[in-house]
């Protein structure tokens, strides 16, 4: 049986007005985040910044690389990330959510997220964002 994270499913997503960016989002399913800590659910992502949840709780420093994967193949490596937000809730399915904006990123980074970012069009049937 061949992995495959088509069968994500897309969550409505309502942030606190302290956690609403200015830029428009991306609620997703399909991609994972891989760390030291082991792997978390992106939960939204935008050519700025992401934010996953893990099942577990992890201590995550204020900076370092993680890899992120999504179902149609797209790998981007070695990605240099800077925490903004963390939040621990141990009622919700994640258990801590963090947000993380990118830092630093190659211009094969910034090809390979623009990839990512199109790709979401071929998993939401309609568009959901947050402003």
């Amino acid at each position: 049986m061949q992995n495959s994270f088509e069968n994500f499913e897309i969550h409505p997503v309502v942030l606190p007005p302290s956690r609403k960016r200015m830029d428009q989002r991306n609620i997703l399913g399909h991609l994972i985040a891989i760390n030291q800590q082991g792997t978390g659910q992106v939960t939204s992502i935008d050519e700025r910044g992401l934010s996953f949840g893990c099942l577990y709780r992890h201590q995550f420093p204020e900076e370092w690389q993680m890899d992120i994967i999504d179902s149609k193949g797209c790998h981007i490596k070695q990605l240099s990330v800077r925490k903004i937000w963390e939040e621990i809730n141990p009622e919700s399915i994640f258990e801590i959510e963090i947000g993380v904006e990118f830092s630093e990123t190659s211009s094969y980074q910034r090809e390979e997220l623009g990839n990512i970012l199109s790709n979401l069009q071929y998993y939401m049937s309609s568009r959901m964002t947050v402003t």
